[in-house]
């Protein structure tokens, strides 16, 4: 961890977040067993250094294999849930065909982050959504936060009440992003929660 917990403290940032899992680490079920054991590692390390460790969903390891195992399932079940934490990406876990309310209510207090993203109409992967192909032709489909089909309201709600932090407006690609930026903060400065 080194530099990057200190460049964490220089910043101010509470967590170090990883952003993908490269493809040839993620090949099958007992791979995903193996990045949990090592996502421990790196937590646990992290956590002596002062800071958390996360991981960002993308749109692999949400559909369930062959056997009915989704590799999420794996990360969460066999990770220390005081040394593993998740960033949630809206737009990538409705496209791998997964419940946002569902995953933040099923593991409380593990996701202390969100991307706030919305889609033009419910669209999921043509396949397992682990290919740079199949992300890349849902990119059209991204809307600003309150312009789309996903129920952020609601998501949102759920995911303050069961433990998460910190909320990033994100569009991939954005047309034009100041507009999307203004618009989606317009919307989410909008939104009330009891």
């Amino acid at each position: 961890m080194g530099a990057l917990a200190d460049a964490a403290h220089v910043l101010g940032a509470a967590y170090v977040v990883l952003p993908a899992i490269p493809d040839y680490e993620r090949t099958n079920i007992d791979a995903y067993k193996k990045i949990a054991e090592r996502f421990n590692s790196i937590g646990e390390h992290a956590k002596s250094e002062g800071v958390s460790f996360a991981y960002h969903n993308h749109g692999y390891g949400l559909i369930p294999d062959s056997n009915g195992v989704r590799p999420i399932d794996i990360i969460f079940d066999h990770t220390d849930p005081s040394l593993v934490f998740f960033e949630m990406d809206l737009f990538w876990t409705v496209a791998g065909k997964a419940d946002p309310v569902a995953l933040l209510e099923k593991n409380k207090g593990r996701y202390k982050m969100l991307h706030v993203k919305d889609m033009k109409e419910f669209t999921y992967f043509s396949g397992d959504g682990s290919t740079p192909s199949q992300w890349m032709e849902l990119f059209p489909n991204l809307v600003a936060a309150g312009e789309g089909v996903i129920n952020l309201d609601e998501i949102i709600g759920v995911a303050i009440k069961n433990g998460v932090e910190h909320f990033f407006i994100e569009h991939d690609f954005a047309p034009n992003p100041r507009v999307n930026i203004s618009s989606a903060a317009n919307y989410l400065k909008s939104l009330r929660w009891d």
